[in-house]
C-alpha cells in the first residue's frame, strides 16, 4: 500500500510541475496532493490488529497528510469547475467534490466500511488525475 501511494504521488506531483501552465490552479492542488499522498506513505496509522503496538505520533501525521489528500483533491475539483476560463459542467469534477465531502461523511457513520470506501475514493481520483493529464488540452501553451 506504501508503494502505491509513494507511487501515485510522486506521479501526480511530477506531472503536475512539468504541466504546469495548463491549470495552473488545478496543479497547484494536484502537487499538494501527490504531496500528501507521499505523506501518508511515510507514516503509517495505527494497527487494525489488537495488541499491535503504533505510535499514536506516527498515527497522528498519518492523519494529517490524509486530510491534506482530501482537502488539496477537493480543491482541484473546485479549481477544475470554477477558474477562469473552466468549464461548470464537468461532470467528473462536480462528482469528484461530492465524492470528497460524502466519503469521509460515510466513513464516519460505517466504520466497517473505512476500507472499501478509501479504495473507491482513490480509484475514482485516479480516474480525474489521469484525465487531466490525458485530455488533449494537456499540453503546456
Amino acid at each position: 500500500m506504501r508503494a502505491g501511494f509513494v507511487a501515485y504521488g510522486s506521479g501526480t506531483l511530477l506531472a503536475a510541475i512539468v504541466d504546469w501552465r495548463t491549470r495552473p490552479m488545478v496543479r497547484a492542488a494536484l502537487i499538494v496532493f501527490g504531496m500528501g499522498l507521499i505523506g501518508t506513505a511515510i507514516w503509517s496509522n495505527a494497527s487494525i490488529l489488537p495488541g499491535v503496538l503504533s505510535d499514536m505520533r506516527e498515527d497522528w501525521l498519518h492523519s494529517v497528510a490524509s486530510a491534506i489528500v482530501g482537502t488539496a483533491f477537493a480543491l482541484a475539483c473546485v479549481a477544475r469547475l470554477f477558474a477562469p476560463g473552466e468549464s461548470r459542467r464537468d461532470v467528473l469534477a462536480w462528482a469528484g467534490l461530492a465524492i470528497s465531502v460524502a466519503v469521509p461523511l460515510a466513513m464516519a457513520v460505517y466504520p466497517d466500511a473505512r476500507g472499501l470506501l478509501q479504495r473507491a475514493m482513490f480509484g475514482f481520483s485516479f480516474v480525474f488525475v489521469a484525465r487531466e493529464f490525458m485530455s488533449p488540452d494537456h499540453q503546456a501553451g
